[in-house]
């Protein structure tokens, strides 16, 4: 999955993308590894007991920030982007 995200940033530094349709296909790979990374997260959140982001019912005064809430956020949006970019280009 590591590899699939640092496609996604040479992608996006690139020029060619999403014009070359090679990019497009190779942006498919990063769509997956970007949704397999979000699930892995949710599963160790979850795993650690949190069901709902950010919210710890067993500790109320518990100010913490889970780092797997935080990278799911940021794979998400990720996700969208490429999503959002891939279905502009295929559209056109």
């Amino acid at each position: 999955m590591a590899l699939g995200y640092f496609v996604g940033a040479v992608l996006w530094a690139s020029e060619r993308f999403p014009r070359a349709a090679w990019t497009r296909w190779l942006n498919i790979g990063v769509l997956v590894a970007l949704t397999g990374g979000i699930l892995l997260t949710l599963n160790y959140d979850w795993m650690a007991g949190a069901v709902f982001p950010w919210v710890n019912p067993t500790d109320p005064f518990d100010e913490r920030l889970s780092l797997d809430s935080v990278l799911t956020g940021i794979g998400v949006s990720l996700f969208l982007l490429h999503l959002l970019t891939w279905w502009r280009a295929h559209r056109s």
